[in-house]
């Protein structure tokens, strides 16, 4: 997988009963794949439930600069947009996909600042 370009994560879920540290001990066998992946530039996610507050610990792991960006039904918390604003792996992005989203007392500060920096490279944007 070191020559891995491109990546879809969908439709993970888990039960509701799933503990707190399950929860957890699944994102970290999740994440820790990313180690191996050195040559990654596109990162979809699709309905992936577990993401909400813990997309640093996903995109942190990541080696590469990001191409392309795409979470789709997802839940963000407030910490996700923060740290998607200032992800040293989205700096480069050309292709960013955000559609879906819930923005039910979201802060546009941190989209604000995540175009800003992005601006000089993206080419296509999505928004819905």
């Amino acid at each position: 997988m070191r020559n891995l370009r491109k990546l879809l994560v969908s439709q993970v879920r888990v039960p509701a009963h799933t503990s707190p540290e399950e929860q957890k001990r699944l994102l970290s066998q999740l994440t820790s794949q990313f180690l191996r992946m050195d040559c990654l530039r596109k990162f979809y996610v699709d309905a992936v439930l577990l993401l909400e507050g813990h997309l640093e610990q996903v995109l942190g792991h990541l080696k590469t600069p990001l191409e392309t960006l795409s979470i789709t039904k997802c839940p963000l918390s407030d910490s996700d947009w923060n740290y998607l604003s200032r992800c040293p792996n989205t700096s480069q992005l050309r292709c960013l996909d955000l559609r879906y989203i819930k923005l039910t007392n979201f802060s546009p500060e941190p989209l604000k600042i995540l175009l800003e920096t992005v601006a000089a490279t993206l080419k296509r944007l999505d928004l819905e």
